[in-house]
Formats: C-alpha cells, sequence, structure tokens
C-alpha cells in the first residue's frame, strides 16, 4: 500500500469518526459526564492535528500525526464501548460504539498493511524510510519506483474499506480538500 492509498483510505475512516464525534457532542444524555465527554473532544483533536498536514498534501506528516494520536483514539474507544450504556443503551449508543471500534480496527490495519509495504520497500530496495524521497504532493506516478510493493489483494487487510476512487461521486456532496462522501442511506 503506498502512502496516498493510506491516506485515501484513512481520510474515509476520519469521515466516520467525524460523525461519531458529532453525534457524540450534541447527545443529551452524556453533557453532565466528563469522562463520556472525552470522547468527541478527543476525536476532533485527533482529526484536526493531521488536517494542516493534509491541506498541505504532506502525506508523510499527515500519516505520523494521524499514526501518533491512534493510541488516544483507541483509548477513548474503549473508553466508550465500557461506559456508553451507563448513559444509555439506545440503539444509536451502540451503533456508535460499534463504529467507533470498527474504526480504531481500520485505522490499525492501514496502518499495518503500510508499514508493511514501506517494510517491503526497503527490503527490495535497500531504501529505509528516512532515506526514501518525499511524496508530499506529488502524485504516485511522479514517485520513483520502490521495486515490487505487494498489491492491496496481497495484504491481509484488503478491501476492508473502499478507496475514494471506488466511492460513488457526488459532487454536489464534496467538500474542498476531502474525498467524496458516500451518499446519504435515508
Amino acid at each position: 500500500m503506498t502512502s496516498e492509498q493510506a491516506v485515501e483510505r484513512l481520510n474515509v475512516v476520519l469521515a466516520h469518526l467525524w460523525m461519531i464525534r458529532t453525534f457524540l457532542k450534541h447527545a443529551e444524555e452524556i453533557q453532565g459526564d466528563e469522562e463520556l465527554l472525552s470522547v468527541p473532544r478527543t476525536l476532533f483533536d485527533s482529526i484536526r492535528a493531521a488536517e494542516p498536514a493534509r491541506e498541505r498534501g504532506d502525506v508523510a506528516e499527515f500519516l505520523h500525526r494521524l499514526s501518533g494520536k491512534l493510541p488516544k483514539i483507541r483509548r477513548v474507544a474503549e473508553l466508550f464501548e465500557r461506559e456508553y450504556r451507563r448513559v444509555s443503551d439506545h440503539t444509536n449508543f451502540q451503533m456508535a460504539a460499534l463504529s467507533l471500534t470498527g474504526c480504531v480496527r481500520q485505522m490499525e490495519e492501514i496502518f499495518a498493511a503500510w508499514r508493511a509495504a514501506q517494510k517491503h520497500a526497503s527490503v527490495t530496495t535497500g531504501v529505509t524510510n528516512s532515506d526514501a524521497p518525499s511524496s508530499a504532493g506529488l502524485p504516485s506516478a511522479e514517485l520513483p519506483s520502490a521495486g515490487a510493493v505487494p498489491s492491496a489483494a496481497e495484504l491481509p487487510s484488503a478491501g476492508a474499506v473502499p478507496s475514494a476512487a471506488e466511492l460513488p461521486s457526488h459532487p454536489e456532496r464534496s467538500m474542498p480538500g476531502s474525498s467524496q462522501f458516500p451518499p446519504n442511506p435515508t
């Protein structure tokens, strides 16, 4: 998996996390619970921490920042999964907990696949990540070939999250600087 493919897939996961954050931010049931309010706050802080790098097209910095935030996102996902029933066992909260833990799992799989591809590339070419040319803002076609990098289908997490290219295009729903979002099922 190239860095650009990882970013594409992570942007879709971040969109899901943003919707979970929005639901929880406005959920009356958690407004008096400081512990559960840490969930939407952490999601907001984590997503926004990677945003400047994404907007600049700095793929390496985006991946670095977001991978650094993953432990915090995992911690609040575990907290929410464990504690949401104290405030409500409503289906919305059940689905938010499931979606949040699913997003963490997807992020872990994307980072694992990306790191495996980076490691494979450094083994086959002798180029380490610190020696590799920066891919900031460059389309992958302009980057030097790193050798036989496994395809997404060859990686264990392949197909878990569709790429932005696989999602239906809805120009009226696009946001500047972001990937296309799937249609609303309503």
